[in-house]
């Protein structure tokens, strides 16, 4: 039997709280995890992985407690507790919720240490000799002393085992301090390599009859998942930012995903001190300022839906409004500030939603062809980024949902202003311009679309420049002569994207990485996925009613 095929289109993530989750192992729709808590502390945590409601709760001390592991009865918990300097491996039972220290351990430890084969809890521990101390693996009987599993030299770390059916024991070995370091595999013929990495394995999965498995693990530069065998191959399977796994009995894998919390900031357009409006445990993205009052709507995530809200000036009374939209969705002011726009998606379909700006349903348009970046034209009307014939093409919104493409101007992020409508060409990466007479001009050419270190307005160009990692400049560049002037230089803003100036309230609004963050998520293999229909997955569109939108406090 060799590795399951996952659908990695679905995936669902299955925590949504501030900090990491880590180290998940899954058990029969079951997970227990590690999860840091404000005070430095990391505790364990259990939840059904299908069901939405909150996780339970298993420990709550002031030790630092990882690498839960499920016992193969499923009614006990092992994992690694560090307290004070010492580390003990403890079993919890489940139905009593009664603690029993089994064994010492080695710490810190970093990734999947710890695991229950059979009636056997593996985890690593000192090992003293001559030349020094190592940390060998263990496996140790409740009840009963513990026996060495591997033979490490004085320096070297062994962790992150994993055993297979016929009782191979696989594993990281690394020296203190190095941050390479070798995949092992030992057998009844001795300990042998498997393959030489060059970053830390944070976790293995127990390898199919096939000798298959999986390894989180940085190589070759790259950080992912990695499929390996006991024949010594491993390559990599999924690139994605991960630091634990653990696959069920059916196939279904949870991973622990890395991601950046960003949040909305804003700082005053002449320089200054910048402060978040939106500081939230969602991913807030994409301001866009109402050009008249002082309001701004924005993009945030809540578990893996990505919807739009608008809020007053300070992120005061923030307002979902109908529909899932994607990531970085644009959304556009009409120059009034009365009309909102943005696409939505909804099981393939395209809808192109209008609001007031009071967040009340005013339109909707329906697209079976994807349709992206919508603006409004001076005069009111509205147009988006459509394609044609395979072409990225600008098309003016006509009722009813027609779609006409402007003649002369391919791309897409349209931006019309009273000059004329400008487009970004991917492409060439051009940023183009085409006059009432009809002509495309290109004006010049940006490495990233707007949105990323760039905006426009009216009559000029809005960028930052990182000359330092510690210095922001702002400039602006008329559009009609090239003039650049500077507007501000900030200190130690950092890692700033999607910078927009909200010329209303005087002040420049960007979203930026508040801090890293872990989430677990779940991804059915394949064989799962493509038995379930549409009617088995949450709606992917708020339902838009005549009454209004559904609103929801933060």
């Amino acid at each position: 039997e060799s590795l399951p095929q996952w659908d990695w289109d679905f995936s669902t993530q299955i925590t949504f709280e501030a900090g990491h989750e880590v180290s998940p192992d899954i058990r029969d729709g079951r997970v227990v995890y590690a999860a840091s808590q404000t005070d430095g502390s990391t505790d364990l945590f259990l939840r059904d992985a299908r069901d939405e409601g909150s996780p339970v709760r298993l420990t709550a001390t002031k030790a630092h407690e990882s690498a839960p592991v499920w016992s193969p009865d499923g009614e006990r918990i092992a994992f690694a507790a560090q307290e004070s300097g010492a580390c003990h491996i403890v079993v919890l039972i489940l139905e009593n919720r009664s603690l029993e220290a089994v064994a010492a351990c080695a710490g810190p430890l970093v990734g999947r240490t710890v695991i229950w084969s059979e009636s056997e809890i593996i985890h690593p521990a000192i090992l003293a000799g001559p030349a020094g101390q190592a940390v060998a693996l263990y496996a140790t009987r409740p009840g009963q002393s513990s026996r060495q599993l591997t033979h490490p030299r004085a320096g070297e770390i062994d962790a992150s085992p994993a055993r297979s059916a016929d009782g191979a024991l696989i594993f990281y070995r690394t020296r203190r301090g190095d941050g390479s370091g070798k995949l092992m595999v030992s057998d009844g013929s001795g300990e042998r390599v498997l393959a030489a990495v060059n970053g830390p394995v944070l976790a293995l999965s127990q390898p199919e009859s096939s000798g298959q498995g999986l390894a989180v693990v940085r190589k070759d530069g790259r950080w992912g998942l990695w499929q390996y065998d006991l024949a010594g191959r491993i390559e990599l399977l999924r690139a994605m930012p991960v630091r634990g796994l653990s696959v069920d009995l059916d196939g279904m894998l949870v991973v622990s995903e890395v991601a950046l919390d960003y949040d909305i900031y804003a700082a005053p357009a002449g320089g200054g001190k910048a402060s978040p409006v939106i500081a939230s445990t969602a991913h807030d993205t994409t301001p866009t300022p109402n050009p008249v009052t002082d309001q701004f709507a924005y993009v945030a995530r809540r578990g893996d839906d990505w919807s739009v809200f608008l809020a007053a000036n300070h992120g005061e009374n923030p307002r979902q409004l109908p529909g899932y939209v994607a990531q970085g969705a644009r959304l556009a002011w009409r120059a009034d500030g009365q009309r909102l726009s943005y696409v939505a998606q909804d099981h393939g379909a395209y809808r192109l939603i209008e609001v007031d700006d009071r967040g009340e349903l005013q339109s909707v348009e329906v697209f079976p062809d994807p349709v992206r970046h919508p603006a409004y034209r001076p005069e009111g009307g509205r147009v988006v980024a459509c394609e044609v014939t395979g072409q990225a093409r600008i098309c003016d919104v006509y009722e009813g949902g027609k779609l006409v493409p402007v003649a002369g101007l391919e791309g897409a992020w349209p931006r019309p202003t009273p000059h004329g409508l400008y487009a970004y060409r991917a492409a060439d990466r051009g940023l183009y311009r085409l006059n009432s007479a009809g002509a495309a001009t290109r004006l010049g050419s940006f490495s990233q679309p707007p949105g990323t270190h760039w905006d426009m307005d009216e009559s000029a160009l809005t960028i930052l420049q990182c000359p330092t990692p510690d210095r922001t400049l702002l400039w602006r560049v008329e559009l009609e002569s090239g003039t650049r002037t500077l507007l501000a230089e900030y200190q130690g803003l950092g890692q700033v994207m999607q910078p927009v100036l909200d010329l209303a309230n005087d002040r420049l609004l960007f979203s930026r990485p508040s801090r890293s963050d872990s989430d677990l998520r779940l991804i059915a293999p394949t064989s799962l996925a493509h038995a379930r229909t549409l009617t088995d997955s949450p709606p992917l569109l708020h339902p838009i009613a005549a009454a209004g939108v559904p609103t929801t406090g933060r």
